[in-house]
């Protein structure tokens, strides 16, 4: 008979393509378990940078400001905190077919999350987020997709040229 041999890992099993794999592998468990949403890809649109006066942008706590033509809503879910939500569904079939996602402000939302009315809702699927683009019911795999947002001075810029294309890590 042999005796038990105890394998302790050392930094030898944490090298080469089977440690990238393996850390990689905990780290992704470690994410989804805490239910962080992780950008799947940054997909560029060759879209030129929208700016917006921050004064344009004094009610987005409650109601979004939007550019329709650019499918593009600028929301605060929090003091200070800018999002720049894309409107187009995050359903793969009904995205194909440029669906949009308006924000609804007669969309009563007092029963789900307590903030009262009003919600981004496709037309096409049923899908619904919230005011910050957070899938609330739906057939959408996802959150909506976002652009990057920065303050710089008196402006918010939207990098519309780079869309964060998200998982539905955490659903």
């Amino acid at each position: 008979m042999f005796a038990a041999q105890r394998m302790v890992p050392t930094q030898r099993h944490l090298r080469g393509p089977a440690g990238v794999v393996a850390v990689a592998a905990f780290l992704t468990v470690i994410a989804i378990g805490a239910g962080f949403v992780l950008f799947l890809s940054v997909r560029e649109t060759g879209a030129a940078p929208l700016t917006v006066r921050l004064s344009e942008l004094a009610d987005t706590d409650i109601t979004p400001w939007c550019d329709d033509a650019r499918h593009v809503c600028i929301a605060q879910p929090r003091a200070g905190e800018y999002v720049a939500l894309y409107t187009i569904d995050t359903h793969e079939v009904f995205r194909s077919k440029g669906c949009t996602v308006p924000w609804r402000p007669e969309f009563d939302l007092s029963l789900v999350n307590g903030r009262g009315h009003g919600a981004f809702r496709s037309g096409c699927s049923g899908s619904t987020f919230d005011l910050a683009g957070r899938r609330l019911f739906g057939p959408a795999p996802r959150d909506l997709d976002r652009f990057r947002a920065e303050v710089e001075g008196d402006d918010l810029v939207i990098r519309a040229n780079h869309l964060l294309e998200q998982t539905a890590a955490g659903r």
